[in-house]
């Protein structure tokens, strides 16, 4: 039995996935956890089995692992990622950029509030309903 995206395992879940006498898998990324607030967690911190890391991506080339490096060594991960050879991908500056991605509320208010005294027109998009602890 294989769980995808088992850092966001809803309780319900959890416990029909380890109750299961069969061979179970789980396949996550706990740095992409986005619903805990729903109470759902990541399973595989506590999961007894062997634990193997993808670290070659499919989805850039060398030059973006290259910088995803550098942040990982900053956040003191010790995984380190390879990009595939064959993947063409480059990094420049952009002047206005078409999307900006951000991790909270804050960053996100924060770059609306820079792109408008720049003078650049923005949209904001997004966001989540508060959870009952949040309020």
């Amino acid at each position: 039995m294989l769980l995808d995206e088992a850092q966001d395992t809803n309780p319900v879940l959890e416990e029909i996935f380890l109750t299961q006498d069969a061979q179970r898998v789980c396949v996550g990324d706990p740095a992409q956890q986005i619903y805990e607030w729903r109470h759902a967690k990541d399973i595989m911190s506590g999961f007894p089995g062997q634990r193997l890391e993808l670290t070659q991506s499919f989805r850039f080339g060398p030059a973006i692992a290259e910088v995803a490096n550098r942040w990982l060594r900053a956040a003191a991960a010790a995984t380190q990622l390879t990009g595939h050879a064959g993947g063409a991908s480059a990094l420049g500056q952009v002047e206005v950029p078409d999307a900006v991605l951000c991790r909270g509320n804050a960053d996100a208010l924060a770059e609306v509030l820079r792109l408008l005294e720049e003078g650049v027109s923005v949209a904001l998009a997004g966001g989540r309903q508060a959870a009952a602890e949040d309020r």
